[in-house]
């Protein structure tokens, strides 16, 4: 079984890295 609550930490960890590189 996943880990949503890791999954999700995961996915908005690298959304909020890409916002930083991106400048957004």
């Amino acid at each position: 079984m996943l880990d949503l609550r890791k999954l999700d930490g995961t996915i908005f960890d690298l959304s909020g890295k890409v916002a930083l590189v991106t400048g957004a």
